[in-house]
């Protein structure tokens, strides 16, 4: 879902930085999971030493990858297969001038003719 746009509410972040894949062939996504897995077991099984205190061992939070924006059309082509639908637009967007300048025929002249 993220590649739909399900995280796309997060301040500066983008698509593409949750799918940056590193050198080991994992990616932004899997880490946060681990870190938020490791997390939970840590808190779910906090250990107490001899004199009372909690003992929290200290999880580093993965840092956001820098990377860039997908193009619109791939960031498209990535909702449509999630969905099934484009979501943040229509691939013909970018022709939106071109569509209302060139084109002398609308639909309804297209459903006339049949």
């Amino acid at each position: 879902m993220a590649q739909a746009g399900a995280f796309d509410s997060f301040p500066n972040v983008h698509r593409a930085q949750y799918f940056h894949q590193y050198k080991d062939g994992t990616n932004f996504i899997e880490l946060a999971i681990r870190y938020g897995n490791n997390v939970k077991e840590q808190n779910s099984s906090t250990a107490f030493s001899l004199f009372g205190d909690t003992v929290d061992a200290d999880i580093p939070e993965p840092e956001i990858p820098h990377t860039n924006p997908w193009v619109p059309f791939e960031k498209l082509q990535k909702e449509k297969e999630v969905t099934g639908i484009y979501i943040s637009g229509h691939p013909l967007d970018d022709f939106e001038v071109e569509i209302k300048n060139f084109c002398n025929a609308s639909f309804e002249d297209i459903e006339k003719l049949s």
